[in-house]
């Protein structure tokens, strides 16, 4: 199971995908232009921030279903006068899990992947929109 995603993992804003034909050379170039300019806009910029928080929803969603690891290092000296001086060090590792008994953190996961296809379809929506006003216009 793969926990960690990135914006990396999209698929890069097809303008005219599914759409093969239906424009000329200088209508694709445009398209693309006004596209990616609009991902410097708010719309696409909110959807895109959108997808962003969906997956780290993800990512505390996968880890609830670790185990938790921790370990801990401690030294005191103590000097009560100059002949006298005492040394501790203690050392200390702790492993815990919770088991998902009623299923609670799986459904979890379950919510947090689907929220993250859907911030990712409507990251495309946007992006289409986007598109079809820029045709419209055009």
């Amino acid at each position: 199971m793969r926990i960690a995603a990135t914006l990396a993992d999209d698929p890069p804003l097809n303008p005219h995908a599914g759409e093969e034909g239906a424009f000329g050379g200088e209508e694709k170039g445009l398209l693309a232009r006004a596209l990616s300019l609009a991902c410097e806009g708010v719309d696409l910029a909110v959807a895109t921030e959108r997808l962003r928080q969906a997956r780290a929803s993800l990512v505390a969603a996968s880890g609830a279903l670790l185990p938790a690891l921790g370990a801990n290092v401690g030294r005191t000296r103590n000097e009560p006068d100059a002949m006298a001086a005492t040394s501790t060090t203690t050392a200390g590792l702790t492993a815990s899990y919770e088991v998902d008994l009623f299923g609670g953190r799986r459904r979890a996961l379950t919510v947090a992947r689907a929220d993250r296809e859907a911030a990712r379809a409507n990251r495309e929506l946007v992006a289409h929109a986007v598109a079809g006003e820029i045709a419209l216009n055009y």
